[in-house]
C-alpha cells in the first residue's frame, strides 16, 4: 500500500507539541518516524491514523502547511510528591496543559458569545511577601469565614470525614468568586505532578492530579492559587526550595489553619506535652478540612509538637498518599469532577441554548448526549 502524501513538518511539529522525541514514541511508529519526518517515506494511512490518535491530532491536520504556536509551558513548576527534584514532563502531562489551555479557549469564547459575566481577576492581585496579609486577601475575596469552612465536615448531616465535601466547596467557591478554571486529570503519576496554574487576566487555570487525596488536592489548590493572586504561572527557578514556593505553602497552611484560631482551640489548649495521639490529630484535621500532615506541621511551626514527631509518621503518609484511585464511578459525576462546575455549567448552557452542537457538547465535556439530563439534575438540582 502506498504512502499518504503529508507534510513532513506536521509530523515534527506535532510529535514536539505532544511532548516525545524519538526515544519514548510508542512502538508502532517508533522505527519509520524519522524517515517520514524526514520526507524519505511517507506513512500509510492506518499508520497516519496510529499517528493521529498518539498525538490527538486529526488526520487533517498532517495535510496543512501553517500550524498554531507552540504554547511554551516549559518553566512552570509543577508540584510533585518529592518535592525534591524537577520531572520530566510526559507525553500525558503534555497532553493534558495542552486540554487545559483549550478548553479554557472554548470557555472563554462561549462565555462572550453568550454574555456570560466576566470576572477580571486581575483585580485579585496581591503583590506581597507577608504570608498573613495574602492569606487573610483570600479570604477576604472567597467570602469565607472559619465559620462556614468548618461547617463542610458535615454533608447532607453526616460527617465527611474523607473531605471531599471541603474540596467540593472549595472548588465551587474559587470559580465562582474568581473566574479561576479548575480542571482535574487522571492517569498521571503523582511523582510527576500533583498540580499547576497558569496565569490569565480571565479565566486563569488550576489544574489537580485526581489521583491524589482529596487532603492533597485541597492544599495544592491554595499554593496554586497563591501563585495565581502574585500573578504569576507558577514559574520559579531550578531550586524547588526557594523562598516563592516555601511562600506559596506558608500562605495556603495560614489560609486553611489559620494561627490564631489553632492556638485559642480547646484540644491544642489541652495538651501540654506536645505528643499527639492520631486521634487527636484526627479530630483537628476534621475541623479545618485538612489532612493531619498539614495539621501536625501547624503544631510544630508554631511549637506545639517536636520535629521527631512527623519524622515518625511521615513514611505511613506518603505511603497513604501513594494509593492509587479506585477510578469507577459516575460517568457524569467524573466529569464535572475533571472539567469543574463553572466549565459544566456553561457547555449545559450553551448546548441547551442551541449555541453549540450535540457533536461539539460531547466532544468538550466528554459526556454523551444521553448523559445530559443527569448532567442538568446533578448541577442544578
Amino acid at each position: 500500500m502506498g504512502g499518504v502524501k503529508i507534510n513532513p513538518e506536521a509530523l515534527m511539529w506535532a510529535r514536539i507539541d505532544a511532548g516525545y522525541d524519538y526515544h519514548n514514541l510508542p512502538n508502532k511508529i517508533k522505527l519509520k518516524f524519522k524517515e517520514w519526518e524526514s520526507g524519505q517515506t511517507m506513512p500509510t494511512w492506518k499508520q497516519l491514523c496510529d499517528v493521529s490518535n498518539y498525538f490527538k491530532r486529526p488526520t487533517a491536520f498532517f495535510f496543512r502547511k501553517n500550524f498554531p504556536e507552540h504554547f511554551n509551558m516549559d518553566l512552570v513548576e509543577y508540584r510533585n510528591l518529592n518535592d525534591s527534584k524537577f520531572i520530566c514532563q510526559s507525553p500525558k502531562l503534555t497532553l493534558a496543559i495542552r486540554e487545559a489551555v483549550n478548553k479554557r479557549l472554548i470557555f472563554s469564547g462561549l462565555a462572550e458569545e453568550m454574555h456570560y459575566s466576566k470576572i477580571d481577576f486581575s483585580q485579585f492581585k496581591l503583590n506581597s511577601k507577608n504570608v498573613p496579609e495574602l492569606a487573610n486577601h483570600i479570604r477576604n475575596i472567597l467570602n469565607v469565614d472559619l465559620d462556614e469552612q468548618k461547617s463542610w465536615l458535615y454533608h447532607n448531616d453526616r460527617k465527611d470525614t474523607a473531605h471531599y465535601n471541603f474540596i467540593n466547596h472549595w472548588k465551587e467557591k474559587i470559580g465562582d468568586e474568581l473566574g479561576v478554571l479548575i480542571f482535574e486529570v487522571p492517569r498521571i503519576s503523582l511523582d510527576e505532578m500533583r498540580a499547576l496554574c497558569i496565569y490569565f487576566d480571565e479565566w486563569p487555570i488550576i489544574v489537580l492530579n485526581s489521583a491524589d487525596s482529596p487532603n492533597a488536592r485541597i492544599f495544592s489548590l491554595f499554593h496554586e492559587l497563591t501563585h495565581l493572586i502574585l500573578g504569576e504561572s507558577a514559574i520559579c527557578d531550578v531550586d524547588r526550595n526557594n523562598a516563592k514556593e516555601w511562600l506559596c505553602n506558608s500562605v495556603a497552611a495560614q489560609f486553611l489553619v489559620p494561627q490564631e484560631d489553632l492556638l485559642k482551640n480547646t484540644v491544642v489548649k489541652l495538651n501540654h506535652s506536645g505528643r499527639w495521639t492520631a486521634s487527636e490529630l484526627i479530630e483537628l484535621s476534621n475541623e479545618y478540612g485538612v489532612s493531619r500532615q498539614s495539621l501536625l506541621l501547624r503544631l510544630i511551626h508554631l511549637n506545639k509538637a517536636p520535629q521527631k514527631s512527623y519524622d515518625e509518621m511521615k513514611s505511613q503518609w506518603i505511603g497513604e498518599y501513594k494509593k492509587k484511585s479506585s477510578g469507577g464511578g459516575s460517568p457524569v459525576l467524573n466529569q464535572i469532577k475533571y472539567n469543574g462546575k463553572l466549565y459544566s455549567f456553561l457547555m449545559l448552557a450553551a448546548y441547551e441554548n442551541d449555541v453549540i452542537s450535540s457533536v461539539d457538547f460531547s466532544q468538550d465535556m466528554g459526556l454523551r448526549i444521553k448523559h445530559v439530563d443527569e448532567l442538568s439534575e446533578k448541577l442544578l438540582g
